[in-house]
């Protein structure tokens, strides 16, 4: 084999998990980059598919609009999108890394998704238990 073959067998536990003191390497970076954002999706989520469930109009309509134009962007163009806006001004206070554009732009993403299955899980509670609830006290 050649040195370069050999080199890169070498180096792929390196690629994947990261070089010793630095930064997470690629498979890794990735894998914390989506549990992150994931999890910081569905607290966006259920407060996004509450607002659609809402009987205020203003509310779902903010809501409706929000899932509406996440799911609508392809996910490379929101990409680009978050990462010219937070890479174009300080007045949001974040760091300017890619990085960080990514997490913004995978959370957005993500949210957009989850809340309309909050949505569709909401819908799905049958309305006889719902009447229950409100007899017993509850909103």
């Amino acid at each position: 084999m050649s040195d370069s073959i050999v080199f890169l067998l070498r180096s792929i536990p390196n690629l994947l998990v990261g070089f010793p003191g630095h930064r997470p390497g690629g498979l890794l970076m990735s894998l914390l980059l989506a549990v992150i954002a994931i999890g910081l999706g569905f607290v966006l989520a259920v407060i996004i598919g509450i607002g659609y469930e809402s009987r205020r109009r203003p509310l779902r309509l903010i809501s409706h609009l929000y899932v509406q134009l996440f799911r609508g962007i392809p996910l490379i163009l929101l990409l680009l999108i978050v990462h010219q806006i937070l890479g174009n001004s300080r007045s949001l206070g974040l760091e300017r890394s890619p990085l960080t554009s990514a997490l913004v732009a995978l959370t957005l993403y993500s949210s957009a998704y989850q809340a309309e299955i909050v949505r569709a899980g909401l819908q799905s509670v049958p309305e006889r238990i719902v009447e229950a609830a409100q007899l017993l006290g509850s909103s």
